[in-house]
Formats: structure tokens, C-alpha cells, sequence
């Protein structure tokens, strides 16, 4: 248990991470769906594969939305093409942020809802609960509202809605609730934490009530920082999609404004436009519009309904859709290759800021707290420890020697010291 401070940092403790200073038990702070996801891709050793699978079965997603919404079978293609010509869909789908995921199961949840049957309705409860508790539930909730708000105001709402609030319920309980407290099992009876223990009713109140106070100031908050924040999440979601998709989009909600289901679409991109608005909290290193992310896809598939509704020739005789296709197919190719070189380089730019260490031989790499190049970061290690190399935040090369070498490493030897950290070789 005492070593949690050496391989957790300090930074992301009671901020992502739950600790157990009795235990050494952590737990993430953000609700376990997401892990769920990616515990059978860890398990086979490729927890990379998960996104660019999620990412791959959103665009068939988006192709089926797109030929239901508008009847024409070409709209699929078009669909798919302004996906994978948006840099900002591919760069979130190598991440592993959960944005992915929201987005693939917003729209399997608006797949469903596309037929008002009992048992589609409970299966998007279902698929809707485990969007809900993927990391939080803000993405969801403010998706899904305009198509709650449709199912109750339908034939049937009060059936139709019960019907879909059976689908949700389970799996919100359990992991929703049963996350809630299991985290304030792994904490314990800490003082001033998230989950303080039932001993002290007032106590509890009393720090419930602060530490809610402090987040909705946080939060949200309308001052020159949020929206500096939302800002340049707009300006992410243009420069990273291809050139004129939101134009596109919009143009394609007014020619189906007829649609419902396509009306319904562009009211779930503008909710979560909204939602996020008095939101402080910027985008971290997230490709492309993270906190758009999940509604992403009623921008390719709005933008699919224009190309297949707009008239065949564009002012002055020009073809509206060879230009369009063009643009697209070069942004496929020179803005994803653009984007991803520069991913490319910004991660090895930061990943040569580690200590130099050799891969699969047993060594300790203490990494100095420097909050100005992502030092933090460099802390990850697998969950189990069973990786030859170990990541640990330094204290102070004196207190390393002393606390972890000295004491559990007397073997060891030092291969590398420097100002970014120190490499101490087990034999």
C-alpha cells in the first residue's frame, strides 16, 4: 500500500483515481463501462484494437442511418466518405478515450429507436444504459432526450416510455449505483473524500454539500474560460472533419426537415452543443471535438441527406457533388495523413521526454514531476504490474535510494540519471 503515492500521481488522485491508502486498492473515478469494453481486448493483449472496432461498426451504423433517413441506398456511401475523410473521427478512434463508444452506441440506440416495437424499445434501454455509465452520463442524457421526448409525446408514450425505462434500468442500477458503492468501499473511511463512510451522518453532509458546491462552480460556470474552452472545441470540429461538413449537415437538416427521425438527429448534436456550453473543462489531448464526440455522427449522416436531396447542379452549372467528392477523397487522404503525422510527431516528442530505458529487461524508472511536459502521463503501468518495466513518480533520487532501492532493490543498479528521472536495473 505505501508505494500507491510512488506509481499513482498525485494529480490524478481523487480526480480519476480512487485509492485506498489501507489497501493500496484504486479504482477510476469514472464510471466502469468503457473498462468493461476493453477488459476482453486486455485480455488477449490488444486493448489498442477496441476503438478502431467500435469506430468500424459506427460507420456501418451511419451508413444504415443514413439509406433509413432518406430512402436512397447511395446516401450510405456518402455517409461512410465524410467519416473517413474527418480526421477528427480517426484520431478519436486510436485514442482511448471513451468517445468512441458514445458515439457507436448513441447511434445503435437511435438505430433501434428507428422502429417503436416493445422489444426494440427495451433493447435501446438496454444499449442506452450502458452508454449512460461508460465513463459518465452527461454524453448520453443529453443525446437521448429529444428521443425520450419523442417516445413519450407518441401513440402509446406512457406504454412505449415504461417499456424503454425497463431497458435502462438494470444495468444503470447495477453499474451505476453498484459503482457508487463499491467506490466507497475502496476508499474507506478516508477523511474529506468523495465517499465519505456513514459513521458521521453530519460530517458526510457537511462535505457533501462542499464538494458539490465547489464542482458546480467548477463546472459550470459562464466565465471567460469556458467559453475560450467551447470556442476552440468548434474550431476543432470544423479544422478536423472535412472541409464544409457542418455547413453540409445543416443543409441536409433543412432539405429533410420533413423527417422526424432526421429532425430528431440534428436536435441530439445541438443538445450536446448546448449541455457542454457553461462547461470549463477543455478537451486535454483528445482529437478532434471531445465533447461533441458523441453525437459526431449526425454530422455525416445530416451531411448524406444533403447530397442525396440537393438538386444535381449547384449555381452556375457547377456539380454540387463531384466538388463535394473531390474535397472529401482529399481529405481522406492529405488531411488524415497531415493529422496523423502530426499525432505521430507530438507523441514522440513527449515519449522522448521519458528517462531512455531498455524494453523487456526488469528495471525502475522514476520519472521527476514536471507538470509543463506531461510527466504525469508517463506513469502507466500495467494494472497487475506484470510488465518487466516499472514506472514510479520520484521523490528526490536521495528518498528513491533510500525508500524503494535501498530497501526492496539492494541488487539494483543505476543505469541512468538525469533531470527527467532516474533508471535503476534489477539484476
Amino acid at each position: 500500500p505505501e508505494l500507491v503515492f510512488r506509481l499513482i500521481p498525485d494529480w490524478y488522485q481523487w480526480r480519476w483515481l480512487i485509492v485506498s491508502e489501507a489497501t493500496g486498492e484504486v479504482a477510476s473515478a469514472y464510471w466502469p463501462g468503457f473498462a468493461l469494453l476493453l477488459a476482453p481486448f486486455s485480455l488477449i493483449g490488444a486493448p489498442w484494437a477496441c476503438n478502431p472496432l467500435l469506430a468500424s461498426l459506427s460507420l456501418v451504423l451511419m451508413a444504415k442511418l443514413a439509406t433509413r433517413l432518406s430512402g436512397v441506398p447511395q446516401a450510405s456511401g456518402w455517409a461512410m466518405l465524410f467519416a473517413l475523410g474527418s480526421p477528427g473521427f480517426i484520431g478519436m478512434a486510436i485514442s482511448y478515450f471513451s468517445m468512441t463508444a458514445h458515439l457507436f452506441l448513441n447511434a445503435l440506440f437511435v438505430w433501434l429507436l428507428l422502429e417503436r416495437t416493445p422489444r426494440r424499445l427495451f433493447a435501446a434501454g438496454l444499449v442506452g444504459s450502458f452508454a449512460l455509465v461508460q465513463s459518465n452520463p452527461v454524453p448520453h442524457i443529453l443525446f437521448a432526450l429529444p428521443w425520450i421526448a419523442s417516445v413519450a409525446r407518441s401513440p402509446g408514450g406512457r406504454r412505449n416510455l415504461m417499456t424503454l425505462a425497463a431497458g435502462y434500468a438494470p444495468l444503470a442500477l447495477l453499474l451505476g449505483l453498484g459503482w457508487w458503492l463499491f467506490l466507497r468501499e475502496v476508499q474507506g473511511k478516508t477523511p474529506m473524500a468523495f465517499y465519505a463512510s456513514d459513521e458521521d451522518p453530519l460530517h458526510r453532509l457537511g462535505n457533501l454539500a462542499w464538494y458539490l458546491s465547489l464542482e458546480f462552480l467548477k463546472v459550470f460556470a459562464l466565465w471567460d474560460w469556458a467559453i475560450a474552452s467551447r470556442i476552440l472545441e468548434q474550431v476543432r470540429l470544423w479544422a478536423l472533419a472535412v472541409p464544409g461538413l457542418p455547413l453540409l449537415a445543416i443543409a441536409g437538416w433543412w432539405l429533410a426537415r420533413d423527417v422526424k427521425e432526421a429532425r430528431l438527429l440534428a436536435l441530439s448534436l445541438v443538445c450536446t452543443l448546448l449541455g457542454y456550453l457553461p462547461v470549463v473543462f477543455d478537451q486535454g489531448s483528445g482529437w478532434g471535438a471531445r465533447y461533441v464526440h458523441p453525437a459526431w455522427s449526425a454530422l455525416p449522416v445530416l451531411a448524406s441527406l444533403a447530397m442525396v436531396r440537393a438538386p444535381s447542379t449547384a449555381a452556375g452549372g457547377a456539380d454540387l457533388r463531384s466538388y463535394v467528392v473531390r474535397v472529401a477523397l482529399l481529405s481522406l487522404i492529405f488531411a488524415n495523413a497531415l493529422r496523423l503525422f502530426q499525432i505521430h510527431m507530438f507523441m514522440r516528442d513527449q515519449l522522448s521526454l521519458r528517462p531512455p530505458f531498455e524494453k523487456g529487461v526488469r528495471q525502475i524508472v522514476f520519472i521527476t514531476n514536471n507538470p509543463n511536459n506531461y510527466a504525469q502521463d508517463f506513469l502507466q503501468n500495467d494494472p497487475f504490474l506484470r510488465a518487466p518495466v516499472i514506472f514510479m513518480m520520484s521523490r528526490g533520487m536521495a528518498r528513491d535510494y533510500e525508500e524503494i532501492i535501498k530497501r526492496r532493490f539492494p541488487g539494483a543498479r543505476r543505469t541512468y540519471d538525469g533531470s527527467n528521472g532516474q533508471v535503476w536495473r534489477l539484476e
